[in-house]
Protein backbone atom coordinates (compact mmCIF):
# COMPACT_ATOMS: atom_id res chain seq x y z
CA UNK A 1 0.00 0.00 0.00
CA UNK A 2 3.37 2.31 0.80
CA UNK A 3 4.60 1.72 -2.69
CA UNK A 4 1.50 2.12 -4.70
CA UNK A 5 1.00 5.30 -2.39
CA UNK A 6 4.60 6.52 -3.41
CA UNK A 7 3.90 6.13 -7.20
CA UNK A 8 0.32 8.27 -6.41
CA UNK A 9 2.37 10.78 -4.85
CA UNK A 10 5.03 11.00 -7.74
CA UNK A 11 2.83 10.37 -10.51
CA UNK A 12 1.16 14.21 -9.45
CA UNK A 13 4.48 15.50 -8.64
CA UNK A 14 6.22 14.96 -12.57
CA UNK A 15 2.44 15.66 -13.59
CA UNK A 16 4.15 19.59 -13.69
CA UNK A 17 7.14 18.21 -15.87
CA UNK A 18 8.14 16.53 -19.00
CA UNK A 19 11.29 15.56 -20.82
CA UNK A 20 11.56 14.69 -24.37
CA UNK A 21 15.05 13.43 -26.13
CA UNK A 22 16.29 14.65 -29.37
CA UNK A 23 19.25 13.27 -31.69
CA UNK A 24 20.88 15.61 -34.76
CA UNK A 25 19.34 13.14 -36.90
CA UNK A 26 16.77 10.68 -36.96
CA UNK A 27 18.83 7.62 -36.97
CA UNK A 28 22.57 6.74 -36.50
CA UNK A 29 25.18 6.34 -39.03
CA UNK A 30 28.00 5.14 -38.73
CA UNK A 31 31.14 6.29 -40.11
CA UNK A 32 33.79 3.75 -41.49
CA UNK A 33 36.47 2.68 -38.90
CA UNK A 34 40.23 4.18 -40.01
CA UNK A 35 43.39 4.42 -38.01
CA UNK A 36 43.10 7.74 -37.06
CA UNK A 37 39.40 7.36 -36.07
CA UNK A 38 38.33 4.22 -33.65
CA UNK A 39 35.54 6.39 -32.37
CA UNK A 40 32.30 8.80 -34.07
CA UNK A 41 30.18 11.21 -32.28
CA UNK A 42 26.78 11.49 -31.62
CA UNK A 43 24.68 14.62 -30.27
CA UNK A 44 21.65 15.24 -28.89
CA UNK A 45 19.92 17.41 -26.35
CA UNK A 46 17.56 16.77 -23.32
CA UNK A 47 14.80 19.18 -23.25
CA UNK A 48 12.75 19.56 -19.75
CA UNK A 49 9.78 21.57 -20.25
CA UNK A 50 8.55 22.84 -16.48
CA UNK A 51 5.37 24.31 -15.12
CA UNK A 52 6.93 25.80 -11.84
CA UNK A 53 10.89 25.69 -10.37
CA UNK A 54 12.38 22.42 -9.93
CA UNK A 55 15.41 21.83 -7.88
CA UNK A 56 17.63 18.93 -10.01
CA UNK A 57 20.45 16.57 -8.25
CA UNK A 58 21.11 14.82 -11.26
CA UNK A 59 20.87 13.65 -14.60
CA UNK A 60 22.19 11.13 -16.29
CA UNK A 61 22.15 10.20 -19.75
CA UNK A 62 22.73 6.21 -21.00
CA UNK A 63 23.01 4.63 -24.27
CA UNK A 64 22.52 0.76 -24.11
CA UNK A 65 22.76 -2.30 -26.93
CA UNK A 66 20.81 -5.29 -25.76
CA UNK A 67 21.33 -8.70 -28.11
CA UNK A 68 18.35 -10.77 -27.56
CA UNK A 69 18.65 -14.62 -28.74
CA UNK A 70 15.64 -15.90 -29.97
CA UNK A 71 16.71 -18.96 -31.80
CA UNK A 72 14.47 -21.70 -30.75
CA UNK A 73 16.69 -24.26 -29.21
CA UNK A 74 17.16 -22.44 -26.55
CA UNK A 75 15.53 -22.86 -23.72
CA UNK A 76 14.42 -19.61 -22.47
CA UNK A 77 15.90 -16.43 -24.23
CA UNK A 78 19.27 -14.79 -24.01
CA UNK A 79 20.22 -11.46 -23.41
CA UNK A 80 23.09 -9.75 -23.40
CA UNK A 81 24.43 -6.01 -23.21
CA UNK A 82 26.90 -5.13 -25.62
CA UNK A 83 27.25 -1.77 -24.93
CA UNK A 84 26.90 0.51 -22.09
CA UNK A 85 28.04 4.14 -22.14
CA UNK A 86 26.70 6.76 -19.50
CA UNK A 87 26.88 11.03 -18.86
CA UNK A 88 26.48 12.77 -16.01
CA UNK A 89 25.05 16.04 -17.45
CA UNK A 90 25.33 17.88 -13.94
CA UNK A 91 28.17 18.47 -11.87
CA UNK A 92 25.94 20.02 -8.78
CA UNK A 93 22.41 20.15 -8.29
CA UNK A 94 20.65 22.90 -10.49
CA UNK A 95 17.07 24.68 -10.06
CA UNK A 96 15.43 25.24 -13.31
CA UNK A 97 13.20 27.57 -13.69
CA UNK A 98 9.43 28.04 -15.58
CA UNK A 99 9.59 26.89 -19.33
CA UNK A 100 12.36 25.06 -21.46
CA UNK A 101 15.93 23.95 -20.51
CA UNK A 102 17.28 22.15 -23.03
CA UNK A 103 20.85 19.99 -21.54
CA UNK A 104 23.01 19.14 -24.52
CA UNK A 105 24.84 15.87 -24.40
CA UNK A 106 27.78 14.04 -26.30
CA UNK A 107 28.42 9.72 -26.80
CA UNK A 108 31.67 8.91 -28.49
CA UNK A 109 30.73 5.27 -29.56
CA UNK A 110 32.69 2.78 -31.32
CA UNK A 111 32.79 2.52 -35.26
CA UNK A 112 32.61 -1.13 -35.00
CA UNK A 113 28.65 -0.54 -33.50
CA UNK A 114 26.76 -3.06 -34.90
CA UNK A 115 23.60 -2.01 -37.00
CA UNK A 116 19.87 -2.69 -35.53
CA UNK A 117 18.49 -6.33 -36.00
CA UNK A 118 14.71 -6.86 -36.20
CA UNK A 119 14.65 -11.20 -36.93
CA UNK A 120 12.85 -14.13 -35.80
CA UNK A 121 16.43 -15.38 -34.75
CA UNK A 122 17.60 -12.57 -32.51
CA UNK A 123 17.20 -8.84 -31.93
CA UNK A 124 20.01 -5.67 -31.68
CA UNK A 125 18.41 -2.91 -30.17
CA UNK A 126 19.77 0.26 -28.99
CA UNK A 127 18.34 3.29 -26.95
CA UNK A 128 19.34 6.14 -24.98
CA UNK A 129 17.93 6.97 -21.64
CA UNK A 130 17.68 9.87 -19.50
CA UNK A 131 17.52 9.81 -15.60
CA UNK A 132 15.93 12.85 -13.95
CA UNK A 133 16.68 12.88 -10.12
CA UNK A 134 14.90 15.92 -7.97
CA UNK A 135 15.76 16.97 -4.54
CA UNK A 136 12.74 14.71 -2.65
CA UNK A 137 14.80 11.96 -4.85
CA UNK A 138 11.81 10.91 -6.96
CA UNK A 139 12.78 10.13 -11.10
CA UNK A 140 11.71 10.94 -13.98
CA UNK A 141 12.63 8.45 -16.58
CA UNK A 142 12.42 9.75 -20.69
CA UNK A 143 13.54 6.50 -23.31
CA UNK A 144 13.85 6.94 -26.80
CA UNK A 145 14.39 3.72 -29.46
CA UNK A 146 17.11 4.65 -31.92
CA UNK A 147 17.66 2.54 -35.04
CA UNK A 148 21.99 2.18 -36.00
CA UNK A 149 22.98 1.54 -39.25
CA UNK A 150 26.78 0.35 -40.36
CA UNK A 151 27.66 -0.67 -43.72
CA UNK A 152 31.42 -1.12 -43.12
CA UNK A 153 31.24 -4.68 -41.26
CA UNK A 154 30.99 -6.44 -44.45
CA UNK A 155 33.41 -8.66 -44.98
CA UNK A 156 34.99 -8.28 -48.64
CA UNK A 157 33.10 -5.58 -49.62
CA UNK A 158 35.73 -4.47 -52.56
CA UNK A 159 35.65 -8.16 -53.98
CA UNK A 160 31.97 -8.44 -53.88
CA UNK A 161 31.30 -5.13 -55.39
CA UNK A 162 32.92 -6.42 -58.26
CA UNK A 163 31.82 -8.18 -61.45
CA UNK A 164 32.07 -11.82 -61.16
CA UNK A 165 32.23 -15.03 -63.25
CA UNK A 166 32.95 -18.64 -62.58
CA UNK A 167 32.10 -21.83 -64.23
CA UNK A 168 33.08 -25.50 -63.48
CA UNK A 169 31.28 -29.53 -64.94
CA UNK A 170 29.39 -31.34 -62.29
CA UNK A 171 30.79 -34.65 -62.51
CA UNK A 172 31.95 -34.99 -66.34
CA UNK A 173 28.35 -34.29 -66.62
CA UNK A 174 27.53 -31.04 -67.22
CA UNK A 175 29.21 -27.78 -67.53
CA UNK A 176 27.89 -24.64 -65.93
CA UNK A 177 28.62 -20.63 -65.98
CA UNK A 178 27.71 -17.99 -63.92
CA UNK A 179 27.86 -14.06 -64.33
CA UNK A 180 27.03 -11.94 -61.48
CA UNK A 181 27.52 -8.27 -62.66
CA UNK A 182 28.00 -7.58 -58.64
CA UNK A 183 27.24 -9.72 -55.67
CA UNK A 184 26.88 -6.89 -53.96
CA UNK A 185 23.08 -6.04 -53.37
CA UNK A 186 20.87 -3.47 -51.02
CA UNK A 187 17.46 -4.57 -49.47
CA UNK A 188 15.13 -3.99 -51.97
CA UNK A 189 17.06 -4.75 -54.63
CA UNK A 190 16.60 -8.30 -56.99
CA UNK A 191 19.76 -10.15 -56.86
CA UNK A 192 19.85 -10.55 -60.93
CA UNK A 193 22.35 -13.01 -62.20
CA UNK A 194 22.66 -15.25 -65.57
CA UNK A 195 23.23 -19.12 -64.98
CA UNK A 196 24.22 -21.19 -68.46
CA UNK A 197 24.34 -24.99 -68.38
CA UNK A 198 25.50 -27.37 -70.71
CA UNK A 199 24.27 -31.28 -70.27
CA UNK A 200 26.41 -33.71 -71.97
CA UNK A 201 25.04 -36.50 -74.04
CA UNK A 202 22.48 -38.88 -72.12
CA UNK A 203 21.77 -36.55 -68.81
CA UNK A 204 18.85 -34.71 -68.74
CA UNK A 205 18.07 -31.76 -66.17
CA UNK A 206 15.04 -31.20 -64.54
CA UNK A 207 15.00 -28.73 -62.62
CA UNK A 208 17.20 -25.95 -61.30
CA UNK A 209 16.34 -23.80 -58.63
CA UNK A 210 18.48 -20.70 -56.71
CA UNK A 211 17.33 -19.41 -53.22
CA UNK A 212 18.86 -16.39 -51.00
CA UNK A 213 20.55 -18.71 -48.01
CA UNK A 214 21.20 -16.65 -44.65
CA UNK A 215 22.99 -18.23 -41.53
CA UNK A 216 23.29 -16.54 -38.38
CA UNK A 217 25.71 -16.84 -35.70
CA UNK A 218 25.43 -15.39 -32.05
CA UNK A 219 28.80 -16.39 -30.35
CA UNK A 220 28.20 -17.83 -27.00
CA UNK A 221 30.33 -15.09 -25.27
CA UNK A 222 30.58 -11.91 -26.33
CA UNK A 223 33.70 -11.30 -24.04
CA UNK A 224 36.03 -13.47 -26.31
CA UNK A 225 38.30 -11.78 -28.99
CA UNK A 226 38.27 -14.76 -31.15
CA UNK A 227 34.45 -15.86 -30.86
CA UNK A 228 34.89 -17.54 -33.98
CA UNK A 229 37.25 -20.37 -33.06
CA UNK A 230 34.54 -21.18 -29.79
CA UNK A 231 33.23 -24.86 -30.16
CA UNK A 232 29.68 -25.37 -30.16
CA UNK A 233 28.27 -22.61 -32.27
CA UNK A 234 25.64 -23.52 -34.39
CA UNK A 235 24.06 -21.17 -37.02
CA UNK A 236 20.82 -21.06 -37.92
CA UNK A 237 19.93 -21.07 -41.51
CA UNK A 238 16.82 -20.04 -43.08
CA UNK A 239 15.66 -19.36 -47.21
CA UNK A 240 14.62 -15.43 -47.47
CA UNK A 241 13.88 -16.09 -51.11
CA UNK A 242 13.59 -18.23 -54.59
CA UNK A 243 13.21 -18.56 -57.85
CA UNK A 244 12.85 -22.20 -60.11
CA UNK A 245 13.08 -22.75 -63.60
CA UNK A 246 11.91 -26.46 -65.12
CA UNK A 247 13.84 -26.70 -67.87
CA UNK A 248 10.80 -28.31 -71.36
CA UNK A 249 13.73 -29.46 -73.33
CA UNK A 250 15.71 -31.26 -70.92
CA UNK A 251 18.88 -32.35 -72.64
CA UNK A 252 19.97 -28.77 -75.24
CA UNK A 253 21.58 -25.73 -73.59
CA UNK A 254 19.96 -23.52 -70.78
CA UNK A 255 20.43 -19.79 -70.02
CA UNK A 256 18.62 -18.76 -67.15
CA UNK A 257 18.28 -15.52 -65.68
CA UNK A 258 16.95 -15.47 -62.16
CA UNK A 259 15.86 -12.85 -60.24
CA UNK A 260 15.44 -13.36 -56.52
CA UNK A 261 14.04 -10.42 -54.17
CA UNK A 262 15.80 -8.92 -51.48
CA UNK A 263 13.11 -8.45 -48.77
CA UNK A 264 13.09 -7.46 -45.33
CA UNK A 265 10.14 -9.58 -44.38
CA UNK A 266 9.86 -13.19 -44.72
CA UNK A 267 8.06 -14.22 -48.39
CA UNK A 268 5.49 -16.58 -46.63
CA UNK A 269 4.64 -15.21 -42.83
CA UNK A 270 5.79 -11.74 -43.77
CA UNK A 271 7.88 -11.75 -40.50
CA UNK A 272 10.72 -9.94 -40.00
CA UNK A 273 13.82 -12.12 -41.51
CA UNK A 274 16.45 -10.76 -43.42
CA UNK A 275 19.55 -9.14 -41.58
CA UNK A 276 22.48 -7.61 -43.50
CA UNK A 277 25.50 -8.98 -44.26
CA UNK A 278 28.31 -8.30 -41.70
CA UNK A 279 30.83 -9.58 -39.22
CA UNK A 280 30.99 -8.50 -35.50
CA UNK A 281 32.67 -9.62 -32.33
CA UNK A 282 28.82 -10.88 -31.15
CA UNK A 283 27.84 -12.54 -34.07
CA UNK A 284 27.72 -13.28 -37.54
CA UNK A 285 25.75 -12.98 -40.94
CA UNK A 286 26.38 -14.81 -43.97
CA UNK A 287 24.34 -14.89 -47.08
CA UNK A 288 24.91 -17.45 -50.31
CA UNK A 289 23.05 -18.23 -53.38
CA UNK A 290 22.66 -21.64 -53.21
CA UNK A 291 22.02 -23.32 -57.22
CA UNK A 292 20.16 -26.59 -56.44
CA UNK A 293 20.13 -28.71 -60.15
CA UNK A 294 18.19 -31.64 -60.29
CA UNK A 295 19.27 -34.20 -63.00
CA UNK A 296 19.65 -37.66 -64.57
CA UNK A 297 22.19 -39.62 -66.05
CA UNK A 298 20.92 -42.30 -68.14
CA UNK A 299 23.70 -44.28 -68.04
CA UNK A 300 22.59 -45.41 -64.45
CA UNK A 301 18.90 -44.52 -64.88
CA UNK A 302 19.62 -42.38 -61.54
CA UNK A 303 18.24 -38.76 -60.26
CA UNK A 304 20.58 -36.66 -58.50
CA UNK A 305 20.97 -33.62 -57.55
CA UNK A 306 24.16 -31.08 -57.02
CA UNK A 307 24.14 -27.82 -55.29
CA UNK A 308 26.06 -24.77 -55.75
CA UNK A 309 27.12 -22.13 -53.17
CA UNK A 310 28.04 -18.76 -54.37
CA UNK A 311 28.85 -15.68 -51.42
CA UNK A 312 26.85 -12.80 -51.72
CA UNK A 313 26.89 -9.36 -49.86
CA UNK A 314 23.56 -7.71 -48.65
CA UNK A 315 23.78 -3.97 -47.14
CA UNK A 316 21.39 -1.03 -46.04
CA UNK A 317 20.62 0.92 -48.84
CA UNK A 318 23.24 3.60 -48.38
CA UNK A 319 22.08 5.98 -50.76
CA UNK A 320 19.28 6.82 -47.81
CA UNK A 321 22.18 7.51 -45.39
CA UNK A 322 24.65 10.38 -46.64
CA UNK A 323 26.46 10.98 -43.96
CA UNK A 324 27.07 14.72 -45.37
CA UNK A 325 23.23 15.25 -45.28
CA UNK A 326 22.59 14.29 -42.02
CA UNK A 327 25.31 15.95 -40.07
CA UNK A 328 26.34 20.10 -40.06
CA UNK A 329 29.43 20.99 -41.35
CA UNK A 330 30.85 22.75 -37.93
CA UNK A 331 33.73 24.48 -39.53
CA UNK A 332 31.07 27.20 -40.94
CA UNK A 333 30.08 28.03 -37.29
CA UNK A 334 31.94 30.55 -35.22
CA UNK A 335 32.90 29.05 -31.78
CA UNK A 336 29.74 31.49 -30.28
CA UNK A 337 27.63 30.78 -32.92
CA UNK A 338 24.12 30.97 -31.92
CA UNK A 339 22.89 28.94 -34.75
CA UNK A 340 24.38 25.93 -33.12
CA UNK A 341 22.15 24.30 -30.75
CA UNK A 342 22.23 24.48 -27.30
CA UNK A 343 25.74 23.29 -25.61
CA UNK A 344 26.08 21.53 -28.53
CA UNK A 345 29.82 20.09 -29.68
CA UNK A 346 31.79 19.85 -32.49
CA UNK A 347 32.35 15.75 -33.41
CA UNK A 348 35.27 13.90 -32.24
CA UNK A 349 35.84 13.03 -36.19
CA UNK A 350 36.20 16.36 -36.69
CA UNK A 351 39.24 17.36 -34.37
Amino acid sequence: MFKDLKQFVTSLTHSDIKASIELLSDDIVVPEKSEEFEQFSVQGNLIIDSLITKHIKNISIHFNGNLDNLQESSFEHQKSSIIHNQLELLSEPIDISVGCSVFGFEFALPRTLPSSVNSRVFKLKYDITAFIIFEDDTKLTKKLSVNVYNNYLLPHRGIRECYYENSGMIKDLIEWELIFATRLFNVGDYVNFIFNIKPKKGVIISAVAAKIIQNSLIYPSSSNSDNSAEEGSKPTTQAISQDSYYITNKQSDSILNFNLPISSKHPINGKPALVPTMETQYFEIGHRIQIQLDYTSLKDNSMKVCNLLIPIGITNNSKNFELNELLPNYENFDVNSTVLPARELPPIYSI
